[in-house]
């Protein structure tokens, strides 16, 4: 049983994170690896491209300033939703526990943590789509 409480902080805190950066970069990697195959094959294949609208293309398209809008909204609602599920699974623990210890505590920090990230998207999402709406939104027509 010791063993157990021992390796699972460890892994939680020093494995995963490392195995998580990890998938990121060799994905990232990989994808700037294949665009650059496909513009040598381009340029070998001695056509009649223009080199740089191909690798223009091959990147990500960029976003509008409405799904940028949109994913803050989605980020604001999922952080904030996480967080109001966490403080309740902690103050639902509380009946059983006392309020300092640990099952109790850290669903109250990190939801915490959750709702004040959820409400400063939601808060910039509303700043800004005001903004957004005002720059992007046709004038009416008098």
């Amino acid at each position: 049983m010791e063993l157990q409480h021992i390796l699972v902080p460890i892994f939680l805190c020093c494995i995963l994170p490392v195995a998580i950066v990890l998938i990121v970069v060799l994905g990232k990697t990989r994808t700037y690896r294949l665009q650059t195959e496909i513009i040598l094959k381009a340029i070998e294949s001695n056509r009649e491209l223009d080199i740089n609208r191909l690798a223009e293309s091959l990147g990500r398209p960029p976003k509008t300033p409405r799904q940028i809008l949109l994913g803050r909204l989605q980020k604001g609602c999922l952080f904030s939703l996480l967080g109001v599920l966490l403080i309740v699974c902690g103050l639902c623990s509380l009946g059983e526990y006392d309020f300092g210890d640990d099952s109790v505590l850290f669903p109250m920090m990190g939801g915490s943590v959750c709702l004040a990230i959820g409400v400063s998207r939601l808060a910039t999402y509303f700043v800004s789509r005001k903004d957004t709406d005002a720059q992007y939104m046709p004038t009416p027509k008098q």
